[in-house]
């Protein structure tokens, strides 16, 4: 009867997803920062839903783009700060499911194997988006690369290059790095009209900005 009891107050907190209400380009962009950065957790018990993306504290532009665009999406956030991390939550099973409905990985461990779902059926806003969000996730912020222990998604990001105009270049050692032409990426932002926050093709990047 107590579990019950649980599971309808989370129904009643359950607000409702208008995932929607973003372009393509940003949705793209939240779950390719999910990809790099967000990890989810089931609470049993109290039949919690929960999306947490870790992301550091000298980049307070990217966290401010999450919480943005899951507020556009009607998601309520709360923001803390451990060390060097900032950390943005948001309870909702409607969220939980619809930012890994892109994605696949194996077993537990996301980071190993994540990986796009079907890169064929993605507009290419979505993509570049997508490629934009890893940047500012797993990225550098004075050479243009990500960084991945996933081959998956390392794939992911050469034929997403490919796809928009991108060259690059990919060594493996202890982690994939892909280094992307940033004169390449800087004209493909501009043609797309969005960019990375890390290399903002306005104002040359990179977005780290203390906290006002």
């Amino acid at each position: 009867m107590k579990s019950v009891g649980l599971w309808k107050m989370a129904r009643v907190r359950e607000k409702k997803l208008f995932i929607e209400r973003l372009t393509d380009k940003e949705r793209g962009w939240l779950i390719g920062c999910y990809a790099g950065d967000g990890s989810r957790c089931f609470r049993k018990k109290a039949y919690s839903y929960e999306v947490k993306f870790a992301l550091n504290e000298n980049e307070y532009p990217i966290v401010e783009r999450v919480e943005e665009y899951l507020s556009k999406c009607g998601m309520k956030t709360r923001r803390s700060i451990d060390r060097t991390r900032v950390y943005v939550r948001c309870q909702s099973k409607m969220l939980f499911a619809s930012v890994e409905k892109s994605l696949l990985w194996y077993g537990k461990k996301k980071s190993k194997s994540v990986r796009l779902k079907d890169v064929s059926s993605c507009s290419d806003n979505f993509l570049f988006g997508f490629l934009c969000g890893l940047i500012d996730a797993d990225g550098g912020t004075k050479r243009l690369y990500i960084s991945t222990s996933s081959r998956e998604l390392a794939q992911n990001v050469e034929e997403i290059c490919s796809r928009v105009g991108i060259t690059t270049k990919t060594h493996e050692y202890d982690v994939f790095h892909i280094y992307l032409s940033k004169p390449d990426f800087q004209k493909t932002s501009q043609q797309y009209d969005f960019s990375s926050i890390k290399h903002r093709y306005r104002d040359g990047g990179p977005g780290r900005t203390a906290p006002s």
